[in-house]
């Protein structure tokens, strides 16, 4: 009995390490099962993964740097609710503009971005950000296919792809195999069908850290031809709704 105990405890302990979000909180549940969904099922459960039910603020600066040009910093400020049927954030850039964001889980996936002080002469745009990246709508684009497997920093991922309503755009996403959450995002100007070549951007979590029960994006990376984007969070706030919500979550 006792060593049966010893296990139960090296399980919870592991389940509470081993899942962590991209870009930003995700609640500490292990999706063993998830190795054994079919396409469709994986990309169910990506959408809309159990115990969502969470909150954060994540405060830090981001640093970008486009070649011949100085490195240029701004402060960034992410905060997220995930309630059951959407994503609500807010991203305050550069101590002025604000940008809204939600993004519902249920078909048709509805979306919005609402964007305060939109005449900043530095913008997210600018750092080669977008406030609908940290809301994840990609995941919620029309779903085409499965194209395989390959690891990602020593994760094992499969590889889904998503296009944009317009079709114009598309991208690949590596979702974690055995707990499925992304691990990196590729953005490609054209439709599904003719992914090719590099993409023109390219989103990465590079680190993350605990929080109370929590895991959060600790430090994350964009790329694209010529320039890079360095986020980094060194501060956080994070826990469960049901456990009472920050007052200053949005602002």
């Amino acid at each position: 009995m006792e060593t049966r105990r010893d296990l139960n405890e090296e399980e919870r302990e592991k389940m509470k390490k081993s899942l962590f979000a991209f870009l930003f909180l995700s609640l500490s549940v292990i999706f063993a099962q998830a190795k054994e969904l079919t396409t469709l099922q994986f990309v169910a459960m990506l959408r809309n993964p159990p115990g969502r039910e969470s909150w954060g603020i994540l405060t830090g600066t981001a640093s970008h740097r486009r070649r011949g040009s100085d490195t240029a910093e701004a402060p960034i400020r992410f905060s997220v609710l995930f309630t059951k049927a959407r994503t609500i954030a807010q991203i305050v850039f550069n101590g002025r503009t604000i940008y809204d964001a939600a993004q519902s889980y249920t078909a048709p996936y509805a979306s919005s971005i609402e964007i305060r002080d939109p005449n900043e002469k530095v913008t997210l745009k600018d750092f080669g950000l977008r406030p609908e990246d940290l809301a994840m709508n990609f995941i919620f684009w029309n779903f085409r296919r499965e194209l395989g497997r390959e690891s990602i920093r020593s994760v094992p991922c499969r590889i889904l792809t998503f296009e944009a309503p317009s079709g114009k755009e598309s991208v690949k996403v590596f979702v974690s195999a055995e707990h499925c959450f992304p691990i990196r995002v590729e953005w490609y100007n054209t439709p599904e069908k003719d992914i090719a070549g590099k993409p023109f951007r390219t989103l990465e979590a590079a680190s993350f850290k605990k929080c109370g029960d929590l895991w959060v994006v600790g430090s994350l990376s964009i790329w694209g031809p010529g320039w890079r984007t360095t986020v980094k969070f060194p501060d956080a706030e994070a826990g469960l709704s049901k456990d009472g919500i920050a007052r200053n979550l949005f602002l």
